[in-house]
């Protein structure tokens, strides 16, 4: 597995024209179960993952891009706030091949109960670009309620205010949400019913506690880590169940280790490929 001095193998994985929307679905979309302690958050300010991203469909597998996370403590709406950015591009051969994608995201939450504040995402997917702005005006135990814009070429093409009954966050608030939970609380099994908001619209997943497994890289190596799967039903993928699988590292770190969604067209995998600043060290494996 990748060290903060070299880069893991290559794997299959992603569809190219969802690839920056598979990573946040899979790796954030986790939600209400208990939380670790609140005061010792597993990340810190100036952390950085990098992810490789690949792209399955028969016997053909792509590198499809690679996304970069970072984290970094500022100052939103005259509060301290952990900012959450995600910055994802295509390969060279699917800009010629395919076409070109080049997206940036990024979001506010506090901490460090991280209630999310707002999320941004510009969008360059080819020809297709637009800006949007979710502003979350209300976020509880069980309801939530965000006003979302999307802008095209300067003209407000949506405006819209999403309300939901669970407990909602956005792509990369959820990103901290999933790696502050509580590992050692939950039983295999435990399953919850959660909400994201995805652009202007409100899916419900279904998170199922896997437990913990040895997740196996090339060569030898062999990684300790918590297992996932989600529920969701949303046209991107091919099935409900199951229709994505995440593993984290079972240490003080939490880290996204593997990301992997069954889609309507071909697997989408992306894998850890490098860190830089965890705030416990090298994750443990």
């Amino acid at each position: 597995m990748p060290t903060a001095n070299r880069q893991c193998p290559e794997c299959p994985g992603c569809r190219v024209s969802n690839v920056g929307k598979c990573i946040l679905i899979l790796v954030l979309a986790m939600g209400r179960m208990p939380l670790a302690n609140a005061q010792i958050v597993p990340f810190q300010s100036g952390e950085e993952l990098n992810f490789t991203i690949h792209y399955k469909y028969g016997l053909v597998v792509v590198k499809a891009g690679t996304a970069v996370y970072r984290l970094q403590t500022e100052t939103y709406n005259q509060q301290p706030a952990l900012k959450t950015a995600l910055n994802f591009k295509t390969t060279s051969f699917v800009d010629n091949v395919i076409m070109t994608i080049r997206d940036t995201m990024y979001s506010y939450a506090t901490l460090p109960a991280i209630t999310p504040l707002a999320h941004f995402r510009n969008i360059h997917e080819g020809s297709h670009s637009y800006y949007e702005e979710t502003w979350i005006q209300k976020h509880t135990t069980t309801t939530a309620e965000a006003k979302v814009k999307q802008t095209q070429e300067g003209t407000v093409k949506k405006d819209t205010l999403l309300t939901t009954s669970k407990a909602s966050y956005d792509f990369l608030n959820m990103f901290l949400y999933i790696r502050n939970l509580d590992y050692g609380s939950m039983q295999v099994g435990d399953t919850r019913l959660v909400a994201v908001l995805m652009g202007t619209k409100v899916v419900y997943l279904t998170i199922r506690y896997g437990g913990q497994t040895v997740l196996e890289g090339n060569h030898t190596e062999k990684n300790n880590a918590v297992w996932w799967t989600v529920d969701l039903t949303d046209k991107t993928f091919a099935k409900s169940k199951n229709a994505m699988e995440i593993w984290i590292s079972d240490d003080e770190n939490h880290v996204p280790l593997k990301l992997k969604a069954q889609l309507k067209i071909g697997t989408a995998v992306a894998i850890l490929s490098s860190y830089k600043n965890l705030k416990n060290g090298d994750y443990r494996y």
